[in-house]
């Protein structure tokens, strides 16, 4: 069923006279202008649909819907074991400068650094290259610098409680085996928020991983229909028929959090249309200007 005709069954039951300006799952009363606005363009997504908006400054829930439903992460899950190398650069552990081996057998051919001869990267150009190329390869070489363990030990600790890294990427043996890595729309607003006020770890820290952020190169989703030049600290990730969008928008004066999940779509491609039209409208409504 799709769900346009599930929506509009809900809406039907809790509001009798369909979506107006709140969802059922609301943990803060919404902007009935915002939530208006966003509930318009929810009939037309392509499969299910969570979606939270939240205000940078305050940290003031303004919408929420679906947001605890837990989803294969995709990449998402990578700004998380971001998180974890700049807490242990931030303990004097590692170093941004420091030199880290690829081994050829670590080299994924889905990779831009998996296509390279070159066999040692700083760890910041792997943490950049996982960030704004969504590179497999370097996530798996920091996955290891890291630990999965002590990535869900920061997550955990964080309040992530949707939130595990179970397998590498790319790894379908594993996700055969029902090794998955989960998140929530909730979990990643969460830890965007936390990176975007600079509360994470050092402000200092923060903004370097807002810095990485904001290369993001992909604009097919959050940034499809936005101007050219709009900066957002996003991060995407995709699965078949699983499409998910987290990021910072810089909106003078009204800065916001804004994370779109999606599974089960009709489509990739619908999906991905489906976001960057929800990206749009929150942006004009939250007053980002052409």
């Amino acid at each position: 069923m799709k769900i346009g005709i599930l929506l509009a069954a809900f809406c039907s039951a809790v509001f009798g006279a369909g979506c107006v300006s709140t969802s059922a799952d609301s943990e803060a009363a919404a902007e009935p202008d915002i939530a208006a606005v966003i509930e318009a363009r929810l009939p037309d997504a392509p499969g299910e649909v969570a979606v939270v908006l939240t205000k940078l400054d305050t940290g003031e829930r303004l919408y929420s819907f679906n947001a605890d439903t837990q989803m294969p992460s995709a990449s998402t899950i990578k700004v998380l074991i971001l998180s974890e190398i700049m807490r242990r650069v931030e303990a004097g552990e590692l170093s941004l400068d420091q030199r880290i081996t690829v081994p050829e057998r670590a080299k994924l051919l889905d990779s831009i650094i998996g296509c390279l001869e070159q066999s040692d990267y700083s760890l910041r150009d792997l943490a950049v290259m996982m960030i704004i190329e969504s590179d497999n390869t370097a996530t798996n070489v920091l996955i290891d610098l890291a630990g999965m363990e002590p990535v869900n030990r920061l997550g955990a600790g964080l309040g992530l409680t949707s939130t595990s890294l179970q397998r590498k990427m790319l790894d379908w043996e594993a996700a055969k085996a029902g090794r998955q890595n989960y998140t929530s729309a909730a979990d990643m607003d969460r830890l965007m928020t936390m990176i975007g006020q600079r509360k994470l770890i050092s402000p200092e820290s923060c903004s370097v991983m807002i810095d990485m952020l904001n290369m993001q190169k992909d604009i097919e989703s959050f940034k499809r229909y936005m101007p050219e030049d709009l900066v957002v600290a996003h991060k995407s990730g995709s699965l078949d028929c699983l499409e998910h969008e987290t990021g910072i928008f810089w909106v003078p004066g009204n800065e916001y959090v804004l994370t779109v999940f999606t599974r089960n779509c009709t489509s990739n491609a619908d999906a991905r249309d489906f976001i960057g039209r929800l990206s749009l409208d929150v942006f004009k409504a939250m007053g980002g200007k052409f």
